[in-house]
């Protein structure tokens, strides 16, 4: 038996033994990457795809249907912002966030943030010494001094938004007859103008110690300051007066006490005093004076009595 022609079969055989291992190895390497391809495939259209919510429907039983068939309506609800992070897109990982809260302001908030903003800015007003009266300018003035007009006011102690300017007129007019065009203004932050005029006297009334102008048109006032030389009556028993025209009272503020400080600002806008006319010298025998005044030397000394009436000496 030849042996010769085998030895070429048992190498062919032996090619195919170690190319069979060969290929089964690749099989396997191709069944694990497909494997891995479709993870990866799956998490892929999860992400891309979210799950599709669910509606929620509501059972009507009312008396209004006529079938008596229950009817669903459905009701949309809104999903929730989610944001998804791939790790790693061959091993297939991911991380899910936590859902971000949208913030929208209603009305409801954007009117008590208002309101809080214009209650601080009411406080803050109130309280700041920026807004108080710190001295108060008078214009016009010449015989009296404006620091006693000032001090008759006592603005110094209120806000500026206290300042009442009708009420502060109506006290100097009562406390200041040879005051008229009495006006007071009011500025921010915290200026007060007063600006008034004087009455320009041309008699002198001297009752005991007591001394009093009279202007031309024969208003009585007190004698405040120098007005030069004037002609002087000596009437013991005063001058016959007019008849006043009654005036309503009006708004103004108490006149100021020893204890003002301790009052409150509010307690001292809201008092009120009886605002009178001023006081007139009877026309007749404001004409009879100064018609002698202008006819007798200026050192006479015009004489006045209930009793005797008009004279001189």
């Amino acid at each position: 038996m030849s042996y010769g022609p085998q030895k070429p079969t048992a190498r062919k055989n032996r090619a195919a033994g170690n190319q069979e291992p060969t290929s089964r190895a690749e099989d396997i390497r191709s069944r694990r990457a497909q494997r891995s391809q479709e993870q990866i495939n799956k998490v892929t259209a999860r992400v891309a795809l979210p799950p599709p919510v669910r509606p929620v429907t509501v059972r009507n039983t009312g008396r209004g249907s006529l079938s008596g068939r229950e009817t669903r309506q459905p009701v949309g609800t809104r999903a929730r912002r989610q944001f998804y992070l791939t790790m790693d897109r061959a091993a297939g990982t991911e991380v899910r966030l936590p859902a971000i809260p949208m913030i929208r302001p209603g009305w409801r908030l954007a009117s008590a943030f208002l309101a809080l903003v214009m209650v601080i800015g009411i406080y803050s007003m109130w309280n700041s010494p920026f807004l108080q009266v710190e001295m108060v300018e008078v214009k016009g003035i010449q015989r009296l001094n404006p620091d006693e007009i000032a001090a008759k006011l006592n603005l110094e102690i209120l806000m500026i938004i206290e300042v009442n300017p009708v009420q502060a007129e109506a006290e100097l007019a009562s406390a200041y007859p040879e005051l008229i065009n009495v006006r007071v203004s009011v500025g921010m932050p915290n200026a007060v103008t007063v600006s008034a005029e004087e009455r320009q006297p041309v008699l002198a009334v001297q009752q005991g110690d007591q001394v009093n102008w009279v202007d031309a048109s024969g208003v009585l006032f007190p004698a405040r300051g120098d007005a030069g030389p004037l002609v002087t009556i000596l009437a013991e028993d005063g001058l016959p007066l007019a008849p006043a025209p009654p005036v309503e009272s009006q708004p103004a503020a108490e006149e100021a006490a020893s204890n003002e400080e301790d009052r409150s600002a509010s307690e001292i806008v809201k008092k009120t005093v009886p605002v009178t006319g001023p006081v007139m010298v009877d026309p007749t025998v404001l004409a009879a004076l100064e018609g002698l005044g202008k006819l007798l030397p200026p050192e006479t000394q015009l004489v006045y009595s209930m009793q005797d009436g008009l004279g001189w000496q």
